[in-house]
């Protein structure tokens, strides 16, 4: 989770510059909230994508940005553990299952891992992922053997694992915010 805020000199200073514009101050704090958001989202996604097989659209699907009207920013990593099927796996052919299980590449600078008893199954909804059997074999209610979805890390983790990305996010995006704060600044007072 990254937090990226005006203190309360700057907002004041805002609100001094501004105070004839109506909502003026307000304008350019929303932003340059979202401009830090921004900022703060793609260098996450791209930093994440660098340290896991997963592109950085996928990344992005579980960041959450949430912007306070006169508090601040957040973005927060909603991150159940990710499927395996959106790492880079072997090839999924419909219909088929591989002798040996699959092949996942998790991690960029690790080597693939093989899951010897696990198979691409498309589920009733149309869901497509990498499954195995429970072991031992429990029969559920209705007679068939339980299957369980693979899973990799959670997104969570892997960025705050990673203490440099976590603070080029936070400088990165905080000087974005504060450049964009005082062009929109700027352009208000013209």
């Amino acid at each position: 989770m990254s937090n990226v805020e005006i203190n309360q000199a700057q907002m004041r200073a805002v609100r001094d510059l501004l105070a004839n514009i109506r909502n003026g101050a307000e304008t350019a704090m929303i932003r340059a909230y979202t401009a830090g958001l921004n900022s703060a989202t793609s260098l996450t996604a791209k930093g994440i994508s660098e340290k896991v097989t997963l592109t950085q659209s996928v990344v992005r699907e579980f960041i959450a940005k949430t912007k306070y009207k006169k508090l601040g920013a957040s973005m927060v990593l909603k991150s159940p553990s990710i499927p395996l099927i959106k790492f880079k796996t072997s090839s999924w052919i419909p219909g088929r299952h591989p002798m040996g299980g699959l092949t996942v590449q998790i991690w960029r600078d690790g080597a693939p891992q093989r899951f010897k008893h696990s198979f691409f199954a498309m589920m009733p909804n149309g869901h497509i992922g990498i499954f195995e059997r429970e072991q031992p074999k429990r029969i559920t209610s209705g007679g068939k053997v339980a299957i369980n979805e693979m899973r990799g890390p959670y997104l969570a983790s892997v960025y705050e694992n990673t203490p440099e990305l976590s603070e080029n996010v936070e400088q990165t995006s905080a000087d974005k915010m504060m450049a964009e704060l005082a062009r929109q600044t700027d352009l208000l007072l013209r």
